[in-house]
């Protein structure tokens, strides 16, 4: 059956139906074996085109998947077309090809291009079941595209790339190169100009042309800056710089703390403060939130409220009461066993002129790394403006009394 599939596809070429690479039949039905059969790589250079074809026993049986196919400005057309006779003139079992096509291509369209049986189940269905044969329902190649300017695939990097990973996870160095020719290495930078090259073990340190290094079971030791050394030959080496960040498994947050008032005068303003600390690693956010009708809705800000941006403190007390107390509280539920991997960060929100509207339920949110915590909610009452009126025990107009009216 290999042999067959071989002079098939030498067949297929002599015929001149097309000049692209050919993948194989879709819906074909060989031994188990060959499903995986390799297909080569294809490489082509930036501006250049691709095509790709890939043949079934119906004109609607093939479907493609590409790396930018979901873009608006894709050139990407296919051509399908109907074959009855050989080289020879002599007629054969009717079959279809399809034919992708890609023109002016970039970096970006570097990656696995595949072509699938659309009718796949329905054909599983009655020939799946065969001793020892199976149905290939997708075909797969890898295209290179080379770019003089890197030997990198992907969009070009100027800057150090942020990777994040959590303890006894993993990351992946997105460095795949435009050339299966290509070497690469991955070195840790040690700083005053010094660098270790990685050995790749393949269990913590893995490697692929086509993605990049792959690092497993992620300490917090791991954390530095990298880079990927690429070469083509003595006179052509690029570089790729990552920081890596490591963060523990589950994030360092504590719950909250909402400061505010219970209650405000209509017409006045009024401040809400919220407080958190977090791990000094992490990317921390706050957020604020009110109850109508059980259902909690977020605050983003208006002419009327004021939402800010969180402050940041190294220290969890300096010398501000609440702060103080905030530690202390945390403390004492066990929060801050070392204090040193904390930040402090404090959140803001203002209400401007308070009509009757703002009364209601309200909390602040903190996330960090996927992990959100509520803080404690403040039931805000907002009253009547304070009004004055007569002091019916002293008749004398002139004398007054204030108080908020309800």
């Amino acid at each position: 059956m290999v042999l067959a599939k071989i002079l098939s596809l030498q067949l297929f070429l002599g015929l001149q139906i097309c000049t692209a690479t050919f993948l194989g039949f879709v819906d074909e039905e060989v031994q188990r074996h060959e499903v995986d059969a390799f297909i080569p790589d294809v490489i082509v250079n930036t501006g250049g085109i691709i095509e790709l074809t890939c043949a079934a026993s119906s004109s609607d049986m093939v479907s493609w998947q590409y790396p930018r196919m979901a873009e608006e400005n894709s050139t990407a057309v296919t051509e399908v077309s109907l074959h009855t006779t050989n080289s020879d003139g002599e007629l054969i079992t009717p079959y279809y090809t399809s034919k992708l096509i890609l023109a002016n291509v970039t970096r970006e369209d570097s990656g696995d291009y595949k072509c699938f049986c659309n009718g796949a189940k329905m054909l599983e269905h009655f020939y799946g079941s065969h001793l020892g044969r199976t149905l290939i329902s997708e075909l797969t190649v890898y295209v290179y595209v080379r770019d003089n300017s890197t030997l990198f695939n992907g969009e070009k990097q100027s800057e150090r790339m942020p990777v994040t990973g959590v303890v006894s996870g993993t990351v992946v160095f997105p460095c795949g190169v435009n050339h299966p020719n290509v070497s690469i290495e991955l070195v840790r930078e040690k700083g005053y100009n010094r660098q270790s090259v990685i050995p790749i073990d393949g269990k913590k340190y893995q490697i692929d042309l086509k993605t990049g290094f792959t690092v497993t079971n992620l300490s917090i030791r791991d954390a530095g800056t990298y880079a990927c050394l690429a070469s083509m030959n003595e006179h052509f080496v690029d570089t790729r710089q990552f920081y890596l960040h490591v963060m523990r498994a589950r994030p360092l947050l504590q719950t909250p703390l909402l400061i505010g008032p219970a209650s405000i005068s209509v017409g006045l303003s009024t401040n809400f403060k919220c407080q958190v600390a977090a791990g000094r690693d992490q990317v921390t956010a706050i957020t604020w939130w009110r109850i109508i009708n059980g259902v909690e809705e977020e605050i983003v800000g208006s002419s009327r409220v004021t939402v800010e941006e969180p402050l940041l403190s190294e220290s969890m007390c300096s010398g501000n009461r609440s702060m103080c107390s905030f530690k202390r509280q945390l403390t004492s539920n066990g929060g801050l066993a070392n204090e040193s991997q904390y930040i402090r960060l404090t959140g803001r929100m203002r209400i401007h002129n308070a009509e009757y509207s703002e009364e209601g339920s309200y909390l602040c949110k903190a996330w960090s790394s996927g992990l959100t915590l509520s803080s404690n909610v403040i039931e805000l009452r907002v009253s009547g403006p304070a009004v004055i009126i007569p002091n019916n025990n002293n008749r004398n107009e002139e004398e007054y009394s204030i108080f908020e009216e309800i």
